[in-house]
């Protein structure tokens, strides 16, 4: 490939992880360009550029930036000034480059991401978390070589990478939960990896193995890492073993996907984690077993999850001391409906009901999604045109989470919380008009004890693409 690109973004919700991923290889040497610009309620504006360029010669530049604010009581979004009226406003700046060249099997490449936030304190509502004003910065940056192909034959990889964390501020101290906790205002934190990779890759199967070396206090903590993937006719099947020196626990994933016809699909996974005796954790495994059928356009499925006692690890929040707690084995039950509800509606919907809440998961969740996606391609042959609109609903029950010392951890419950969320897309050739409207009801939710969520927020603005 002459150059990719990659968005990933990874929403951490109580009890799940959701990870959207879009990914495009391209062998065109034409330059294209993305423009976002958006502006919103509590004066939020923001602006983002993007840019790549592939040469003949095997050279490639990729670099974008971003800019938004929040600024209902700023004096401004680029100065470092913040206000006292305590409203959580704040403002991020965030630019990346990376630069490569490939030639034959051989590539190079070089990435530097810097990420610089500020917030002002907020004053909570009562019985919730007040939260101090922060400034701070993150450097990502990694140089990796790589030889063959990861889509097709043998492949190697070899990569260097730095993270580097800053927050500005001073010393403080709360009272929060009879405890009384100290707030570093003034950190640095670093961390250097260093991974190397080989593989294989053919018609049916995939084969690699990865050593990822992290080093501190002196000490190389090694995370040896083997995977392998399977296609055959109507069976998927992988793997994959870690043994993670840096929390001395050994990670086993396991999963197989069975499509004996085009209307059913069967899926199980088995993920299991043994810590060593040195630790003093035990042994657990998560089981997950699920299965679906088509009817028309909608894909109908339910399945059974099962999860062992494990200890789990609190949330440090504001200075608080990371503490371990013990949990009980729970069972689930998972329900989802996926797939073209009428023509260009659809409809896709996840639920799963826990026997009982646990640390960091609710007892009950449910997604629901309403989308009308259309190219009108009766009018617009040549699809110059795009609808997208969406209606979203978040359903959660009350989620505990544990503060405080080992001996006598203070638990919380969040609220019951329903988000509604509304989404507009209209595209016109390269250009796209959107506006969201994100919690519509109003109401005061949270994902974390003691931190209250925003409130209902307006957004609307035009994004570009160009191949030029």
């Amino acid at each position: 490939p002459l150059w990719n690109l990659d968005e990933l973004l990874i929403e951490r919700a109580p009890g799940e992880v959701r990870v959207w991923l879009r990914s495009m290889t391209t062998t065109s040497t034409t330059p294209a360009t993305r423009v976002d610009i958006f502006t919103g309620d509590l004066n939020t504006n923001a602006f983002r550029a993007f840019l790549a360029r592939r040469w003949r010669n095997g050279f490639a530049m990729q670099f974008g930036g971003q800019q938004i604010a929040t600024q209902t009581g700023r004096v401004s979004a680029f100065g470092a000034e913040g206000t006292r009226r305590l409203r959580s406003d704040g403002e991020s700046q965030a630019f990346y480059l990376r630069l490569g060249w490939a030639r034959g099997k051989l590539s190079v490449d070089a990435f530097a991401n810097a990420i610089s936030r500020e917030r002002d304190a907020h004053t909570p509502r009562s019985g919730f978390l007040a939260l101090p004003a922060f400034k701070g910065q993150r450097r990502d940056a990694y140089v990796r070589i790589g030889y063959g192909d990861t889509s097709s034959g043998l492949w190697s990889q070899a990569i260097v990478s730095a993270l580097r964390t800053r927050q500005d501020g001073t010393d403080s101290t709360a009272i929060v939960a009879r405890d009384t906790i100290t707030i570093e205002g003034d950190t640095i934190r670093g961390q250097t990896q260093h991974v190397v990779a080989v593989g294989y890759r053919a018609t049916w199967w995939s084969a690699s193995l990865t050593n990822r070396v992290r080093p501190r206090g002196g000490v190389a903590a090694h995370a040896p890492v083997v995977r392998a993937n399977a296609s055959w006719k109507w069976l998927d099947a992988g793997g994959w073993i870690e043994r993670n020196g840096r929390d001395s626990t050994d990670r086993t994933d396991l999963f197989a996907r069975v499509r004996p016809f085009s209307w059913l699909t069967m899926v199980a996974g088995r993920s299991s984690r043994s810590p060593a005796d040195t630790t003093g954790r035990p042994a657990s495994s998560t089981l997950r077993a699920e299965v679906a059928v088509r009817l028309k356009g909608l894909w109908v499925g339910g399945g059974i999850l099962r999860d062992d006692a494990s200890f789990q690890g609190t949330l440090p929040l504001l200075g608080m001391p990371a503490t371990t707690f013990g949990t009980a084995a729970a069972t689930g039950v998972s329900a989802t409906v996926h797939g073209r509800l009428y023509k260009d509606l659809r409809l896709d919907v996840v639920a799963v009901n826990w026997n009982a809440a646990q640390f960091n998961r609710p007892k009950t969740q449910v997604r629901t999604e309403l989308a009308l996606v259309s190219q009108w391609l009766r009018k617009f042959p040549k699809g110059q045109f795009g609808f997208n609109a969406r209606l979203i609903l978040d359903s959660r029950s009350g989620v505990p989470f544990f503060y405080g010392a080992n001996e006598e951890p203070t638990k919380w419950i969040t609220e019951p919380a329903i988000v509604a969320t509304g989404l507009l897309e209209i595209r016109i050739q390269r250009g796209t008009l959107f506006y969201q409207y994100r919690n519509l009801t109003g109401g005061q939710y949270e994902q974390i004890r003691g931190i209250t969520m925003p409130p209902a927020v307006q957004m609307y603005g035009v994004r570009w693409e160009f191949f030029n």
